[in-house]
């Protein structure tokens, strides 16, 4: 989640997860992966996805405070992702 957050804000490169999750849209997750992707790698991904877009969507708002109105779940995994983030060295 740290580094889907540090991606989000021009902080470091793509978390593997976003990579993967891109790569499994366009082959497949068995041509990728030679496997079916586990229920705790696929929560990754979308993790990581919802972090990235929730970001990018909350900074194409035309106001913060109504898209965190409308969206304080995402606004709360932002804020999760953001103190995870500032806690690695």
């Amino acid at each position: 989640m740290a580094a889907a957050y540090a991606y989000a804000v021009g902080k470091g490169p793509p978390p593997d997860e976003w990579v993967l999750m891109s790569y499994i849209d366009r082959f497949g997750a068995e041509a990728v992966m030679g496997r079916r992707p586990s229920a705790n790698e696929m929560r990754r991904m979308i993790l990581a996805e919802n972090v990235i877009t929730s970001y990018r969507d909350s900074k194409q708002a035309t106001s913060l405070a109504d898209w965190i109105k409308h969206n304080h779940d995402r606004f709360r995994l932002l804020k999760d992702a953001e103190e995870l983030w500032q806690m690695q060295p």
